[in-house]
C-alpha cells in the first residue's frame, strides 16, 4: 500500500507559542486548565462586559502572568464525566488479532472515514478520525484545512465501515453468514481546527481538529467511541517502546490518486525514542508530538492520515483501548527503516478538546 501522507512543500516554519496547558483549581474549587484569558470564552466575556463581581472572579482566577498575557484557571464547559466511561468506550466485539494486517468486522468500531467533494470530480473518502463521544470525531487539522485540500471539501463522516465495496459487511462463520449493520453516514455541523495550527509549516504543530456531527450517534457493537487518556497513569508518560496499533484504509487528503485499501487495515508498531527522533527531524519536534515506528515496512501507511494511534490497557481488569495519538506526518518514504512517523499526542490536548466541545 502506498504512503497516505506526505510532507507538504513548505514556505516557512511556524514559531507560535508552545501549547502548554497546566491543570489548576478555579476560585470556586473546580478543576480547570491554566490558559491565556482570551482562550477562555466564559471568563473573557465576564472580563469585558459583566458586573464588578464577575470581573473580580476573573481576577481571582489568574494563575500566571507572562508579559502582557494574563493566564486564568479556566473550567472547560465539557467535563471528563461527560465522556463515555471506560467500558462504554474502548471495547470492541472482536478480540485483537496479533500479527495480522486486515482487520475483522467489528474491530476498532470508533474508526471514521472523512468524505470529500469536489466541483468537478467524484466524491472521495480520504483521511480517518476517531469517534470520541456521540457527537464528535477527533482528527488531524490537515485533513480538514481547506488550504491544502486541492479543491476538495470535507462534507461528511462514515462510521461503522469495514469494506468500502460491500454494505453490509458479512463474514462466514461455521457455514453461517453473519452481517454487520449498514454503515452510518453523518453530515458535519461544525469543524474546529486548533487555533495555532499552521497548514504551511513542515512541523505540523497542533495538528488536531474536532468534527461535530449533525446528529448524535447511537452506539452499537459495531459503532462505539474510543477512550481518551484521562487516567493519570495514561498521561504524560514516556512512550518509548510502548506497543501501539494504527488502523485505517490507507487514504489521505494529500495523495488523492494513491493506491489504498478498500478494507480497514492495521499495523502493530512501537514508540520510538523521542530524543533520537528529534535528532532525525532536525530538532523540530515538540512534547505535543509522539514518534512511533521506524521499522522497515511497518508504518502508519497501513492507516489513515488523521486516524488513531491506539494503546491497549487492562484497567479495572478489562481490556480497553485508548487514543494516544493522531496520525500527522512522517518521512517522505513511508515505512523507511530508522525514520518513525510523527503523531499528535492526544493527552497534551485534553484541555483543548474539552474547551471546544459542547454537550
Amino acid at each position: 500500500m502506498e504512503m497516505f501522507f506526505i510532507i507538504f512543500s513548505m514556505l516557512f516554519s511556524f514559531s507560535g507559542f508552545i501549547n502548554a496547558e497546566n491543570p489548576c483549581t478555579t476560585p470556586d474549587g473546580k478543576d480547570g486548565m491554566c490558559i491565556p484569558l482570551r482562550k477562555c470564552p466564559a471568563l473573557w466575556r465576564n472580563y469585558r462586559i459583566s458586573t464588578k463581581s464577575q470581573r473580580d472572579f476573573v481576577k481571582k482566577s489568574e494563575c500566571k502572568t507572562d508579559g502582557n498575557i494574563h493566564w486564568v484557571c479556566c473550567e472547560p464547559s465539557f467535563k471528563e464525566s461527560d465522556f463515555p466511561e471506560p467500558g462504554e468506550c474502548g471495547l470492541q466485539v472482536r478480540e485483537r488479532i496479533v500479527g495480522g494486517v486486515e482487520t475483522a468486522p467489528g474491530e476498532y468500531p470508533w474508526l471514521a472515514l472523512i468524505k470529500y467533494t469536489h466541483p468537478r470530480y467524484r466524491p472521495r473518502f480520504a483521511c480517518g478520525g476517531s469517534l470520541i463521544n456521540k457527537n464528535y470525531v477527533l482528527t488531524a487539522a490537515h485533513c480538514v484545512s481547506t488550504s491544502i485540500l486541492s479543491g476538495y471539501s470535507p462534507r461528511s463522516v462514515r462510521l461503522g465501515e469495514h469494506d468500502l465495496n460491500t454494505d453490509p459487511d458479512c463474514t462466514e462463520d461455521d457455514g453461517e453468514t453473519q452481517c454487520a449493520p449498514h454503515v452510518v453516514d453523518m453530515e458535519f455541523s461544525e469543524i474546529i481546527i486548533h487555533e495555532e495550527y499552521n497548514p504551511s509549516s513542515s512541523t505540523q504543530y497542533n495538528d488536531i481538529a474536532l468534527i461535530r456531527l449533525s446528529n448524535s450517534v447511537e452506539f452499537t457493537n459495531f459503532l462505539k467511541p474510543i477512550c481518551l487518556p484521562f487516567e493519570s497513569t495514561l498521561r504524560d508518560g514516556n512512550l518509548d517502546d510502548v506497543p501501539f496499533v494504527v488502523a485505517g484504509f490507507g487514504r489521505t487528503a494529500n495523495v488523492w490518486n494513491a493506491t489504498s485499501s478498500s478494507i480497514k487495515m492495521k499495523v502493530d508498531i512501537d514508540g520510538y525514542n523521542w530524543n533520537e527522533c528529534n535528532e532525525l527531524y532536525s530538532q523540530s519536534l515538540r512534547s505535543t508530538q509522539i514518534c512511533v515506528g521506524g521499522i522497515e515496512g511497518k508504518d502508519s501507511c497501513s492507516g489513515d492520515s488523521g486516524g488513531p494511534l491506539m494503546r491497549y490497557t487492562s484497567l479495572s481488569n478489562r481490556p480497553l483501548i485508548y487514543l494516544n495519538g493522531i496520525v500527522s506526518r512522517g518521512h517522505k518514504v513511508c515505512g523507511k527503516k530508522g525514520y518513525p512517523g510523527i503523531y499528535t499526542r492526544v493527552d497534551k490536548y485534553l484541555g483543548w478538546i474539552r474547551r471546544h466541545m459542547k454537550p
